[in-house]
Parts: structure tokens; C-alpha cells; sequence
């Protein structure tokens, strides 16, 4: 495991991590299959942990919010960071419901 891989999953705090289910924005997988996002970034699920792991991205730009959000927390960059990747998955799900109705 990468050294910023194993940063990444120190910093998760039990706060956020609550969750049993964890999907992959990239390649819509729930499991630790990575993919590629934007050309340098790896976008990884944590089975263990339910959260998801970006290496090659560090988020610094986003700092830690009242102990709530660490350093390197990407929660408030996912929208513009999975926007295409959101909107193909999209439109695939509309043109599939308007074959069934």
C-alpha cells in the first residue's frame, strides 16, 4: 500500500465514515478495483473502511474545517472532481429507462 494510501485512511474520521456501502464514482464498482480519473488520479474503494482512497491527489488546497474535515478530506471538491464521470452515469441510466417506458 502506498505511503499516502495509508496517510489517506489514518486521517478517515469515524464521523464520516459511518457507511456500509461504498461505490466507486470512476467505475462504479463497490469493491478496491482502482480507476483512473482525469489521466494522474487513482480513485480507489477501502473495503475495509467504505470510503473512498484518491492517490496522485493530495487536496491540500482544501483545509481542515473544525475538526470535522481533515487535510486532504476531498468531500467538498467531489462534485467538480466525479462531474463527468456523474454525468455519463446519468445519461446512461435515463436512455435505459426510456427503453422500459
Amino acid at each position: 500500500m502506498k505511503r499516502s494510501r495509508l496517510w489517506m485512511i489514518a486521517a478517515i474520521l469515524p464521523l464520516i465514515s459511518g457507511s456500509d456501502i461504498c461505490i466507486n464514482p470512476v467505475n462504479w464498482r463497490t469493491d478496491a478495483t482502482p480507476a483512473t480519473l482525469h489521466d494522474t488520479i487513482t480513485i480507489t474503494v477501502s473495503p475495509e473502511h467504505h470510503v473512498l482512497v484518491a492517490t496522485n491527489y493530495s487536496a491540500s488546497e482544501y483545509p481542515p474545517f473544525r475538526g470535522f474535515l481533515n487535510v486532504g478530506d476531498i468531500h467538498s471538491c467531489e462534485s467538480w472532481l466525479y462531474s463527468e464521470c456523474l454525468a455519463k452515469n446519468i445519461a446512461v441510466r435515463a436512455r435505459e429507462w426510456k427503453k422500459k417506458h
